[in-house]
């Protein structure tokens, strides 16, 4: 058995802010632990693929059901309430694997998802510890009776729920927790190799307030990509001057999803007209490469300028100074046009 840390969850006002996305990393952090006031450790069982790691990598077989255990550990004399639950894993629009979205609309390639094969019964979706004492809870896996290629992927998702004296000390309601990956497989072939993009399509709009263009993109094969570099480059048509552009090193494609990889477009107002985006994708495996075109009407163009937030705004006040400006400059050299006038008289 090994002492497991996932990724540090910190959810600030019921909004989640992930540290990491990696399954899990070895160097525990004696301060975290004590913050949280719990930590984990997985019970690997006999069917791990690897068990050097420490999140759970388990070769099923079909329709044989199993339960695995996981040990929730007190790191101080108070207790904590900590909720377990399952979620599937997704693509972030920074194209990085994301596990804390709740009930996300899936890809159609996805079969079986991790969240119908593993089931958190009644009694361990909340677990109390306190005063350094341990807990086993258990996971129930029952594989489909089908066989399936590549891997299912998910995380298990374990959140301290704050006391009421922890939210009056600061005015906010922050839960801590850990995430601990699920990977399961058949074949137990390699999980992070295999994986196919496809493009989509190509779209302009607001995300957040902030114009971007969309490229929506899908691995659609059971299988990670990993160490990617991705490079977006977007132009006005038939010109070679790149207007916006975008690159990303070391991404991540969760396997059977899809996701929309945002190129900033910046504060300047969009002009109407037609664009080509170019879009380079590439790791050790594979390069994929698309031109698309994508058109941008007068109105398109107006709406997102309009409900942009983040843009460039011109106060009120600029153009009546700059009139005021301008007529004194003008004032101004029509004195001096004068006085040269005068002194030339003079002589």
């Amino acid at each position: 058995m090994k002492r497991i840390v996932a990724s540090l969850l910190v959810f600030v006002c019921l909004s989640l802010s992930f540290a990491s996305a990696a399954f899990a990393d070895e160097n525990e952090d004696q301060k975290n632990r004590d913050t949280m006031g719990f930590t984990v450790e997985t019970v690997l069982p006999s069917n791990q693929v690897d068990p050097s790691r420490s999140f759970y990598f388990l070769k099923v077989t079909p329709g044989e059901a199993q339960r695995i255990q996981l040990k929730i550990i007190s790191t101080r004399k108070e207790a904590r309430t900590v909720k377990v639950s399952l979620n599937d894993a997704m693509t972030s629009s920074e194209a990085s694997i994301d596990y804390g979205v709740d009930k996300p609309e899936l890809d159609d390639s996805l079969k079986n998802p991790v969240t119908e094969l593993v089931k958190v019964p009644e009694e361990f979706k909340e677990v109390t510890v306190e005063n350094y004492e341990e807990k086993t809870i258990e996971l129930e896996i029952t594989p489909p009776q089908e066989e399936f290629s590549g891997i299912k992927l998910g995380a298990i998702r374990l959140i301290g729920v704050p006391n009421d004296s922890e939210s009056k000390k600061t005015g906010l309601k922050v839960e801590t927790g850990y995430t601990i990956g699920m990977v399961l497989t058949e074949d137990a072939a390699q999980y992070n190799s295999g994986g196919e993009l496809h493009f989509k399509k190509a779209d302009v709009f607001l995300s957040n307030g902030s114009k971007v263009v969309g490229v929506s993109l899908q691995n659609d094969q059971p299988k990670m990509i990993d160490q990617m570099k991705m490079n977006v480059k977007v132009r006005k048509k038939g010109s070679d001057k790149v207007l916006y552009e975008k690159k990303g090193e070391d991404l991540s494609v969760a396997p059977n999803t899809n996701f929309t990889y945002q190129v900033p477009l910046g504060l300047e107002n969009v002009e109407a007209g037609k664009y080509s985006v170019e879009i380079v994708a590439q790791n050790e495996e594979k390069t994929w490469k698309w031109t698309k075109e994508i058109s941008i009407t007068n109105e398109a163009a107006n709406k997102l300028n309009d409900e942009a937030v983040d843009k460039v705004i011109t106060p009120s006040w600029v153009p009546i100074a700059t009139v005021v400006l301008a007529l004194a400059l003008v004032i101004l050299v029509v004195i001096i046009m004068n006085r040269n006038r005068s002194i030339q008289r003079k002589k």
